[in-house]
């Protein structure tokens, strides 16, 4: 009994382990969100080694998001500067026009907005396209694979609803939630972006 306490690869301390993976990869996120331009690198690093961490592939985390980071800084940078006006331009929106004739368009919009978000990146994580292409299909997949997008945005939605709620009612429980932070609802999302992506994935050799 006691072994399987302190084994390491048991459920528990595998569960402790991945928290950890989490909350680290929310402060490298951070750090590296600072300069706002290389948000994109940063998102597609973040999804590149939350995808790589769920597929069990070996590397420590932070070795994995950094190589990430600099190899697609290039690419996940272009994708931000033309991802960046136009979610700027829609909170613009919300702040500035207060038009109620507006209210459905604003929300509608705001839905296709945060169904594609994730895709830029997680795409750029997982093929080598060029950025047009990498944009063509962030905004084609999500409508051809529907159901996983729609998955993958409640998921990530209803972790975002936790934390609200928790601020709201349990002011002191939500610290351990900002720890994880985006990581945390991203990394619930991977197996519904990878089954969303799964038909042009290369696949798996035969097993010897």
């Amino acid at each position: 009994m006691f072994g399987r306490i302190f084994d390491t690869e048991a459920p528990f301390w595998q569960g402790v382990a991945r928290v950890g993976d989490l909350v680290l990869l929310n402060l490298l996120l951070i750090a590296s969100s600072i300069p706002l331009v290389t948000f994109g690198a940063a998102m597609t690093a973040l999804y590149d080694t939350l995808w790589r961490l769920h597929d069990g592939q070996g590397g420590g985390t932070t070795a994995l998001y950094l190589r990430s980071f600099r190899a697609n800084l290039g690419r996940a940078t272009l994708l931000w500067a033309i991802a960046a006006p136009i979610i700027g331009g829609l909170a613009a929106s919300w702040a500035l026009l207060p038009v109620a004739d507006l209210l459905v368009a604003k929300v509608l919009v705001s839905v296709v907005v945060a169904l594609v978000f994730p895709f830029p990146w997680f795409l750029q994580a997982r093929f080598e396209n060029p950025v047009g292409a990498t944009l063509k299909n962030a905004l084609l997949i999500p409508l051809v694979r529907l159901p996983y997008a729609l998955g993958a945005f409640g998921v990530a939605a209803g972790i975002v609803a936790l934390a609200v709620a928790v601020a709201i009612t349990v002011p002191a429980a939500l610290p351990p939630l900002l720890l994880g932070g985006w990581p945390m609802a991203a990394y619930a999302t991977i197996p519904l972006l990878n089954r969303a992506v799964s038909p042009w994935l290369p696949e798996a050799p035969p097993a010897a």
